[in-house]
Order: structure tokens, then C-alpha cells, then sequence
């Protein structure tokens, strides 16, 4: 009885040996993937906050007589805006893009829509937010 409770005993510490030594490196490798998952997210929402930034200072000094060189700037910083965005979003920047052009009445309509669809876009952004907080810090700050 003895002769198998020690083989019991010796391969229960072989295993306990053997998870000691694969631990610490499975660990390292699980925070590896969460690190590199949460900087993949940072940066693209940092560079997608960034597009819209720019997207929304060059469309705000957007000229009535615009040249050539403006209307690239605004396509260019609206491509890049929209290469981010949501496709809800990539509707509302084309929309404002195309009003601005288009030197249309309706251009602080369509400027507000689209700055209200970035916004949005940037909140639910992958859950970077905790999104039923700050819905909850709206409806208080609605009620005053």
C-alpha cells in the first residue's frame, strides 16, 4: 500500500513540478496578447480621434471660394476620416463633405449630424467607453 501511495505522491509532484516550471510563461504569454490587444485598440482609436480632429479643422475654415488646394485638403482629410468611421459616419462626412463643395444651404445641418454621428462613433468605439456610464452622465446632465 505504502509503495503505491508513494508512486501516487511522486507523480503528483512531477505535475506539480512540471505546472510550476509552464506557469509563469503561459501567464506572460496570456497578458502578452491582452497588452498587445488593448494598445491595437488605443492606437486606433487615438488615430481615428486624430482623422476626425483634423477632419473637423479643415472643414471648419473651409473657404466660400474655395481652390483647388482646399478642396484637397477637405477630400483628403475626409477620406481619412471615413477610412476610420463607421459606415453610419462615412455617410454623414460625405454628406458634409458634398455640402461644403457644394456651397449648400443645409451645411450647419449636415455639419451637425456629422459631428454628432463622430461623436457617437468615438463612444461605442469597441467599448473603449464604458458606454452605459456615460449615457447615464447625459441623462443627468439632459435633466439640468
Amino acid at each position: 500500500r505504502t509503495l503505491i501511495a508513494d508512486k501516487i505522491t511522486i507523480v503528483c509532484a512531477f505535475i506539480a513540478a512540471i505546472s510550476a516550471i509552464i506557469a509563469p510563461s503561459l501567464s506572460a504569454i496570456i497578458t502578452a496578447r491582452y497588452q498587445f490587444k488593448t494598445k491595437t485598440v488605443a492606437l486606433l482609436f487615438d488615430a481615428k480621434l486624430n482623422a476626425y480632429s483634423r477632419f473637423n479643422e479643415i472643414a471648419c475654415s473651409y473657404p466660400e471660394n474655395a481652390t483647388a488646394e482646399d478642396q484637397l485638403k477637405l477630400n483628403t482629410a475626409a477620406s481619412q476620416a471615413i477610412m476610420l468611421s463607421s459606415s453610419n459616419t462615412q455617410d454623414f462626412i460625405s454628406f458634409y463633405t458634398g455640402a461644403l463643395v457644394g456651397n449648400s444651404p443645409n451645411a450647419g445641418i449636415d455639419q451637425a449630424a456629422a459631428l454628432l454621428a463622430m461623436q457617437r462613433d468615438l463612444i461605442t468605439f469597441n467599448g473603449y467607453f464604458n458606454t452605459k456610464q456615460f449615457n447615464e452622465v447625459l441623462r443627468e446632465t439632459d435633466k439640468t
